[in-house]
This record gives C-alpha cells, structure tokens and sequence, in this order.
C-alpha cells in the first residue's frame, strides 16, 4: 500500500484519487531493465467503485446464467457433483491411500493456480466470474477441477499396477486428456482469458496453449510420483502383512498428513523444473569472449512451449509407460499388494468420467460462444506495445491493446443491447469507445469482453469427439481392463 495524493495505477496515465486514504496499488514503475513490474492482483476493494457493486464475490446462478449462458454455470455443477459425489465416493470406499489422493489434489492444485496467479511474470490467465469466488480471480469451482482431472488420472494408473515412473507416465496422459475436453470447450466460452503475447502460451491448437496441455502432462506425473514416494506407495509388504495375506498395513495419520504437505510443496516446482529439458532447442548461447567459468553467455532461457517441445513429452511419457507394461508389470504386481480395487465404485467412478467427456460434447455442439458477455478480471488493458519480459525472459506486451490483439473475444458486445438481457458494457479505462454506445467506466483490469461465433464449428466438435473416444478408451482400459481380486469383506481397503 502507498499513501499519496494521486497514485499511477497503470502506465497509460489511468489515476485515482487517493487524497486521504490508503489504497492498494497493482502497477509500480520501477527503474528496471522490464520497465513495468506487476504486483500480485488487489483485492476485492479495488474492484468497488461507482460502476461496480461492493462486493462481486457471489453473483448468484442467475446473473451468471444472464451473462455466460448455461455453459458456465453447468461447469460449476458438473466439477462440483464429480468431486464431491464421484470422485470422493470413490476415494472413500477405498481406504486411506485413495483418500489422501484426493486430498492433495483439492491442496497442491490450489496452492499450483493461486503461484502462477499471483507471480507477476507468470500471471497470464484470467478466470470468468462465476457463481462463488474465493478471490477475485480464484472460483469455487477451480479447487474442485483440480481434483477431478488430478484424482481420476493418479488411482485410474494405479489398476496398471506398475512402479513409480510408469505410473506417473499413465497418470499424465489420462489426466491430460481428460483434462483437455474442460480446456478446449472452456476457452472458447470464455471460461477464462489468456495473456494476448505471453510467449508461455503463445503457441495453441483451436485456441489451447500448448503450454497449457504440457502443463497438464507434466505436473500430473510428477503430482503422481510425489505421492508415490511420499506415501510409500512401492513399499513391499511387511512380513506381518505377507502372513496376514499380502495387504500393506494402513496409511498413517503421519504418513497422510506428510503426503499432503509434500504435494502441496513439491509438486509445482518439480514440474517446473521438469518442464525445462523438454524446451533446451529454444535456448539461446552468446559466445562473446566471455571470462566467466563458462566460455558463453545464456542469452535466452527455455520457456515457450511448442510443438517440438509437447511432441517430446508425449513421447517421453508412452515411451516410459511401454518400458513399465512389458519389462518391470511382473515385479510391480508384488510391490503394489495393498491395491485391491472395488469392481463397483471403479465402473462407478468411469460412468462419471464418461460423463464429463459428454457434457463438453454437448458444450461445444449446442453452444452460442457469440452469446457471452463476460465482465470480470482480464488482461490488464493499456497503452499498445509496451514491452516487458517473462520470467524466462522473453518479450510480452504489457496490455491488451484494443487496436491490436488476436483473442477468441471482441469488445463490441453488440448483443449485450439487442438480446434482452439489459446486461451492461464496462470499457477499461482509455478505451476508444464508440460514441453513444451507453457503455460505463471500468478499470484497467476489469471490463467485459464478448465470445466470437464459431468460424471453425466442425473441427471443435470433432476435437472433443475424438478426445472423447480416446479417453474412453483410455479409462476403460484402466478401470476395466486390469485383472484384479476383489477383497473380502474381512480385509480392510488401504
């Protein structure tokens, strides 16, 4: 906080008046070679003016249903019934070890959304405002997502009954399936917003960051290694348990809580510092005579993902799973003695994962994307082409630009004042509306944009079909396709 007559809230020149108060700044200029530092998002106090209510927190189901359509708020609904009623059920009916799963999922994925949120080279994604909000850019429903796509991939792997590196293998593609149909359906119907230059997900497929899917690849193995080693998952049975059967003794009070620490700390930058091998072709070398203990200089770091670099990974994880299928299945088998799946609550569990491949199928086959009117937290709006830098050090431009910019969005909203709705336009600060267009005053972070009509409608559609159909295949082969023995009502599950 900053105490001062008049305070720069961004570079274009936008001011408030803060004669007698203390108020949060979200832009300092600070004599840098970036120029422009941004400070973690403000809080709700920021967002309270003249043309905003004081608290946005929670809209209600049907202000969101008037804005986003019936897209957003069934999102909600679905994420919500498969974490709290699927996914938990599941998780419960086996034991300890599937619960701390799901545990560390709803912890580490929060903590993973809330640091990229607020690390300011990082922060390039910006989420609708939906029925609940935690903050202004965190929704209910964000919590319950992670632990839908980051549960089903870890415990589904498990019937593989393979060690630690071809499990978190499975685990990573099979959640990043599942989790593409959300990611793919959600852009397109402003769920959420992207950084217009950011060079993290500059490059995407209809509209995807690749970085996005890398991610999901990538963090998901390593949420699953993390567990495995961190609950002992691998751990042979003790001579006690062989006699008593072969079951592993339960997870400790200990052992859960220390799982879900280690998840919550490690995950995150594990897979940031995984992520980097899969990028070392966009590093950059200067060889300058330099007389440091390295004869060159880094000139550009790795830390854009692309086609080269997605395409590796891929190949690293069925590469990795294959060598776990046919060389260590046999040794495995033993090691993972204390899984002993429930046949119902696993056809339980793939009825609701097939059920979220039909509802994005059905998202993106009967949805109008040009219906939505999302007014919230974007792209900080301002002067065009100012440039800063990444955390990897590429180059970005600081604001979205009105004149420019290449997003699945217009600012035209022309059918916020044609559809009956009465749903009113906020315009950022400085922008160069058109006159009488009956818009009101915003801020530099909080405006509305408009969905774009399908130009490309089959090919959406046969991306979620196809995503589908592999992910169908995908669990079913997991949850059942795998020889297992069921427990007796005697044996506790673990």
């Amino acid at each position: 906080e900053v105490f001062a007559g008049e305070i720069s809230a961004n570079k274009d020149g936008y001011k408030k008046n803060a004669e007698t108060q203390l108020l949060p700044t979200y832009r300092l200029e600070v004599p840098v070679a970036m120029a422009v530092a941004t400070v973690p998002a403000p809080g709700w106090e920021v967002f309270a003016g003249d043309n905003l209510p004081s608290w946005v927190g929670n809209r209600g189901f049907t202000e969101v249903l008037a804005q986003n359509g019936a897209t957003l708020p069934a999102g909600e609904a679905l994420f919500a019934i498969m974490a709290l009623v699927v996914t938990l059920a599941h998780a419960c009916a086996h034991g300890r070890r599937h619960f701390v799963v799901w545990i560390s999922a709803l912890v580490s994925g929060t903590a993973n959304d809330l640091f990229f949120m607020v690390l300011p080279f990082v922060d390039n994604f910006y989420h609708a405002q939906c029925t609940v909000m935690l903050t202004p850019r965190l929704p209910l429903y964000i919590p319950l997502a992670y632990i839908c796509f980051m549960y089903v991939g870890t415990v589904s792997a498990w019937r593989l009954r393979l060690s630690a590196l071809p499990t978190a293998a499975a685990t990573g593609l099979a959640s990043a399936v599942f989790y593409a149909a959300y990611d793919l359906a959600g852009a397109k119907f402003l769920w959420w917003t992207w950084h217009d230059t950011d060079a993290a997900i500059a490059e995407r497929w209809l509209g995807v960051p690749i970085g996005s899917t890398m991610w999901t690849l990538v963090h998901c193995a390593c949420f699953s290694l993390v567990i495995h080693w961190a609950a002992g998952l691998g751990e042979p049975p003790t001579v006690t348990a062989q006699k008593a059967g072969g079951v592993a003794p339960p997870l400790s009070i200990f052992g859960f809580v220390k799982t879900v620490a280690a998840a919550a700390v490690v995950t995150t930058p594990m897979m940031m510092v995984a992520m980097g091998p899969f990028q070392l072709h966009q590093t950059v070398l200067g060889f300058d005579g330099s007389t440091g203990p390295l004869p060159f200089t880094i000139e550009q770091m790795p830390g854009r993902p692309d086609r080269v670099a997605i395409a590796l990974v891929i190949i690293t994880l069925l590469t990795v799973l294959e060598v776990g299928m046919f060389v260590e299945r046999p040794a495995a088998r033993t090691a993972l003695a204390w899984l002993q799946p429930h046949r119902g609550y696993d056809t339980f569990l793939l009825v609701g994962i097939l059920a979220h491949f039909a509802f994005f199928i059905t998202v993106m086959a009967t949805g109008q994307p040009e219906l939505v009117v999302s007014t919230g937290v974007h792209q900080e709006y301002g002067k065009c082409h100012v440039e800063g830098r990444d955390l990897s050090n590429f180059p970005r431009f600081e604001f979205l630009c009105a004149e420019d910019f290449d997003e699945d969005f217009e600012f035209g909203c022309k059918v916020a004042t044609t559809d009956g709705r009465g749903l009113a336009v906020v315009r950022p600060p400085g922008f160069p509306d058109p006159q009488g267009d009956g818009a009101i005053g915003g801020l530099p972070l909080w405006y509305t944009v408009c969905g774009r009509e399908h130009t490309h409608y089959e090919v959406y559609v046969a991306a979620e079909v196809g995503l589908a159909f592999v992910g169908a295949l995908l669990y079913h082969w997991m949850l059942r396709g795998q020889p297992t023995t069921l427990p007796s009502d005697k044996v506790k599950r673990q």
